[in-house]
């Protein structure tokens, strides 16, 4: 089957791009004919080859050749060229709702020439009405939060489930205890990741707590954006910056950052949106305990942690946050340094007064993750390419936008 995925660079380190390369490999395991076209690919870093294409590689193996798109008002005229070519089966999009206007463009004009399956990463809610007539088009959604998938549904008929993406991880933390009490923060350094926020809070506490390390993993070296060497240089010894350069698209190795989080007791992430909880649920599988925003994914992973036979982990460990309108009227969360300074200051009592009891949470936590690890995100979205593929379809003959020569074949 020819199956076309359109999202973020599989490269990229944002939980999308990690869904685009796990469900990129299952598909090539899975024996289909596949193709990318991403945007956000730094192609000055990851280059193209002698005949000038750009292929995503896993190790030694070819996966699928890359088709870049350009600036948005370009990428219609160069995903239909592509497909032109490419002629799929089926469409697959991977990121948020407002991310998927040019393949819309494509389908409103040829609403039958192929099927077109979505996994929605929603960060904020409630998904704008403006972008109704683009998720209508959609033949089926797996949306990856609860939160998602009520917000969809609310707004569409579009048939659609919610599964969470929780990727097997190599397991590196066995929940023991050392004689300092470490937090570890993975937070990318934008407008939704509260860094400001944790930064004040983590040196207020370890100007005061020398047996209490933070270790914070963030592109803080991007052009414009924080200075590293200042902030070594300002903040306590305690307070740790990665040595490595951190980006948006490349970063250390990810069985290094696994290992960050293995020889830590807390995971903290009061990020103002959770479209995944990806950076959340790999930490948990290290044996770290959680501390998250209130919002998204992260809600979705709380409940599914137990501190009793009949008591989840949330609400005790949640950060509570204000909420504001944000970018596209969706909803975003800030947590205040008061609500981040107890709830840390309360794991650390945790970690200090009752090791036991400290422990036994960080080994259910790890056992928990263990538990939810599976592929089964990409084994349903591929069950069901296949099943709206059976369907029927329409092969692509299509000269121009503006000159349709629709070639309907019956399968």
């Amino acid at each position: 089957m020819r199956i076309l995925t359109v999202g973020n660079s599989p490269y990229n380190n944002t939980s999308s791009s990690v869904v685009h390369a796990d469900l990129l490999k299952f598909l090539k395991d899975s024996e289909h004919d596949i193709s990318a076209a991403v945007w956000h690919h730094v192609s000055s870093y990851y280059m193209f080859d002698e005949n000038e294409q750009y292929w995503f590689e896993d190790g030694e193996e070819r996966i699928c050749e890359l088709t870049i798109l350009p600036a948005e008002t370009s990428k219609v005229a160069v995903l239909y060229e592509h497909m032109k070519v490419f002629q799929p089966d089926v469409v697959i999009s991977i990121g948020d709702y407002h991310e998927i206007d040019f393949i819309h463009a494509i389908k409103r004009m040829y609403p039958h020439l192929f099927k077109w399956l979505g996994i929605l990463t929603v960060s904020s809610f409630p998904i704008k009405q403006t972008y109704k007539e683009s998720l209508d088009y959609l033949d089926y959604v797996f949306c990856t939060s609860e939160g998602g998938l009520e917000s969809l549904r609310s707004l569409t008929d579009v048939p659609c489930e919610c599964q969470h993406f929780y990727p097997q991880r190599e397991i590196l933390g066995s929940g023991e205890l050392s004689d300092c009490f470490n937090v570890v923060a993975c937070l990318k350094n934008s407008q939704q990741s509260n860094l400001g926020i944790f930064l004040i809070v983590a040196a207020g506490i370890g100007e005061n707590n020398s047996n209490i390390k933070f270790y914070v993993h963030t592109n803080v070296d991007d052009d414009g954006d924080y200075d590293l060497d200042y902030m070594k240089d300002g903040f306590p010894e305690n307070l740790v910056f990665p040595d490595k350069f951190v980006s948006f698209y490349d970063g250390i190795p990810q069985k290094e950052l696994m290992q960050k989080f293995a020889e830590a007791d807390v995971f903290v992430d009061c990020s103002m949106t959770a479209a995944t909880g990806l950076s959340a649920f790999e930490a948990m599988s290290q044996a770290c305990i959680p501390l998250l925003s209130d919002t998204g994914a992260h809600i979705d992973l709380m409940n599914s942690i137990s501190l009793s036979e009949h008591t989840s982990f949330y609400p005790y460990f949640k950060l509570e946050a204000i909420e504001f309108l944000g970018e596209r009227e969706g909803i975003l969360n800030i947590v205040s340094q008061t609500e981040l300074y107890n709830k840390i200051i309360k794991a650390y009592k945790l970690w200090k007064e009752s090791p036991l009891l400290c422990m036994k949470l960080k080994n259910n936590c790890q056992k928990r993750a263990k538990g939810l690890m599976s592929n089964k995100l990409v084994i349903e979205v591929e069950k069901m390419v296949r099943k709206v593929a059976a369907e029927g379809k329409l092969t692509l003959a299509v000269d121009s936008l503006k000159n349709k020569k629709d070639l309907a074949v019956v399968s």
